[in-house]
């Protein structure tokens, strides 16, 4: 291998590490926009995209929201308690 084609070949590897490096960088900067609950949630997932953590932010801000639907309408169903 000529010392040119090393060169080439240093520089793809580069090229690919950096192009990793700032995906993982919009990652994290996604994830660290995040409300604290669904930060936590997310990174125990350890998304390797950033359509991953898109797509598992959705989901579990549906789940929060379902849940919190939820507890209202119990709530709702909920006589008060007798007074007299």
């Amino acid at each position: 291998m000529s010392p040119k084609s090393k060169a080439m070949a240093g520089r793809g590897r580069r090229s690919a590490q950096s192009r990793r490096y700032e995906h993982s960088c919009k990652i994290k900067k996604f994830v660290k926009g995040l409300k604290p609950s669904l930060k936590a949630r997310i990174l125990e997932f350890d998304p390797r995209s950033l359509e991953e953590a898109l797509s598992m932010a959705n989901r579990q801000e549906s789940r929060v929201e379902s849940y919190q639907g939820e507890k209202e309408a119990q709530k709702e169903g909920v006589p008060e308690p007798f007074q007299r």
